[in-house]
């Protein structure tokens, strides 16, 4: 069937980077909070949240290169995680 293949979206690496540091900044941060297991549901959840905000931030995925200094995307995707898990400090 070669209409479905023709509908997949191609990820770019940074999304796909950028999507790897948000679900491990997640899991680190409700560690932080005492969900020591988190169910994967809400991992998705916030993950997706996160990378629709990174996206509205943003613009575009392959743009937060520019915005970051040095190698690693982390600091962005550690600011929006930030925002959306409060570590009650």
């Amino acid at each position: 069937m070669w209409y479905t293949t023709s509908q997949n979206k191609v990820r770019s690496l940074e999304e796909k980077i950028l999507e790897g540091d948000a679900e491990h900044a997640i899991r680190r941060r409700l560690y932080f909070t005492g969900d020591y297991n988190p169910d994967q549901e809400r991992v998705t959840r916030l993950t997706n949240r996160a990378m629709k905000k990174i996206l509205d931030k943003f613009g575009n995925y392959n743009v937060v290169r520019h915005h970051v200094s040095g190698e690693s995307l982390s600091p962005a995707v550690d600011e929006i995680i930030d925002s959306l898990i409060k570590l009650g400090r």
